[in-house]
């Protein structure tokens, strides 16, 4: 049996999926938290920070989405 590929960090990929999944679910509670508490984020956009606000990122959640 083969041992997995190593991605550029180091871990087996699988593992660096794993993580990349979990680094995206907390971001998105975290923006979405922010939003139901009715403050604004601040997003890259365009070359330069923007903020956007709550009722722009609550519209991007569709109803059953993860978050």
């Amino acid at each position: 049996m083969s041992e997995p590929i190593p991605s550029s960090n180091g871990y087996p990929s699988t593992e660096t999926a794993k993580i990349t999944d979990a680094i995206q679910r907390a971001v998105r509670k975290a923006v979405w938290t922010h939003a139901r508490l009715g403050q604004p984020v601040a997003e890259w956009r365009g070359g330069r920070v923007v903020w956007v606000s709550p009722e722009e990122i609550l519209a991007q959640f569709e109803p059953g989405s993860d978050r």
